[in-house]
């Protein structure tokens, strides 16, 4: 668990080309897009719960509002995620916002974390974009606030070794990269679904 931990620490740096992007206090990730369709008000706002129905376990328990203007509910996607020797798999946390007007809809996707083992961190971290001595003093601050022995001991040893830490660093931007794609190709993928759903014919002669 600690070493997952750890890994998901260190993935952090890197700057991401994709529909998700940081939001203006660089807080967080979102994804946001209009989307018109031929359909009511009343239409999409039923397609997009059948949507929800169907792809989310529970929707009783995630969906958080539910009313003729807005949907808001809570989602997840397992990311599998490869780091130098390792290979574990993330899930990543979200809040999806409906917004329903007449002929179109606006989806909003926010409040990313990617979580191991427990242990969870904001996705927008993975979005930064931090260059060498940044990542060494980012190790640092770590170190110092680090409350396990493990956690110190081995930050200490890595501060130590500079070409470890520069092995370290350019291991973790190609594989951030790949974290980053893969949620964003994730969530794009989750929104076209959703739009393909809410697009399609609803055939009530049954």
């Amino acid at each position: 668990m600690k070493k997952h931990a750890f890994i998901l620490m260190a993935l952090m740096p890197i700057l991401s080309f994709s529909q998700l992007v940081l939001n203006e206090t660089k807080t967080d990730v979102i994804f946001e897009k209009i989307y018109e369709v031929n359909k009511t008000k009343k239409e999409i706002h039923q397609k997009a719960m059948e949507w929800i129905a169907i792809n989310f376990k529970d929707a009783n328990e995630v969906v958080k509002l539910n009313t003729t203007e807005k949907v808001i509910t809570k989602g997840n996607f397992n990311l599998d995620v490869s780091s130098h020797q390792y290979s574990f798999v993330a899930t990543i946390k979200f809040i999806m916002e409906i917004s329903f007007k007449e002929n179109k809809y606006k989806l909003n996707m926010n409040s990313f974390n990617a979580s191991i083992d427990q242990n969870e961190v904001g996705l927008y971290q993975y979005f930064s974009n931090l260059d060498f001595n940044n990542f060494v003093k980012f190790y640092e601050k770590t170190r110092d606030e680090a409350k396990d022995k493990f956690t110190k001991k081995y930050m200490d040893k890595l501060l130590a070794n500079e070409n470890e830490l520069k092995s370290q660093y350019e291991n973790s931007l190609t594989t951030s990269n790949k974290f980053t794609k893969g949620s964003s190709n994730r969530v794009e993928t989750i929104a076209d679904d959703l739009f393909n759903y809410i697009n399609s014919k609803t055939d009530n002669d049954w």
